[in-house]
């Protein structure tokens, strides 16, 4: 079974803390309206670190720039197909309450299909990080353009982007959530 190689980024800090780590890279935001970095949880218990992008209104948007360029040998030498597949998985937060709708789209460099994805949790009480997974085109300059959107099935908007994952799979182990 082959092992998918990926690049995370997140949270970086200016005093970096337990949870940056050798892998992590800065989150390259290229432009922003109405998203704020907390170390924190923003909702409930505001003590405890739950770090993460958060923005609470519809039109809000992030627009951010990841390498989804897989080209070096030593980076796909352990994998067994000719043919590779990229992808971009989102690191959301998922809950019973307050949560919201987002778009994310491909705007310059790589190219992706629009998706649409829904964080209100309606079959469990409860709040958890979960993926959203998408096929995009491999290039060293990949912008990403999240926004938040008016549709709501919660009542309320928020969108928490916790981690953004380029990875690269041979053919054959290519998951899409």
């Amino acid at each position: 079974r082959d092992v998918p190689t990926m690049r995370c980024y997140g949270h970086q800090q200016d005093n970096p803390s337990k949870l940056d780590t050798e892998d992590s890279a800065k989150l390259n935001i290229l432009d922003n309206k109405g998203f704020t970095f907390s170390l924190y949880q923003v909702h409930g218990n505001s003590k405890k670190i739950k770090p993460g992008w958060t923005a609470l209104n519809p039109g809000s948007f992030m627009t951010v720039r990841i390498n989804t360029a897989f080209d070096k040998p030593r980076q796909l030498q352990h994998m067994k197909s000719g043919k590779y597949l990229p992808e971009v998985t989102l690191l959301m937060l998922h809950s019973y309450e307050h949560m919201g709708q987002f778009r994310v789209s491909c705007v310059s460099g790589c190219t992706c299909e629009s998706k649409v994805f829904d964080l209100h949790e309606t079959s469990e009480h409860t709040s958890l990080t979960k993926t959203h997974s998408f096929s995009v085109t491999q290039h060293r300059q990949c912008d990403l353009h999240i926004e938040v959107l008016e549709t709501t099935s919660s009542g309320e908007h928020k969108v928490k982007l916790i981690q953004i994952v380029a990875k690269i799979h041979s053919q054959d182990t290519a998951r899409h959530h």
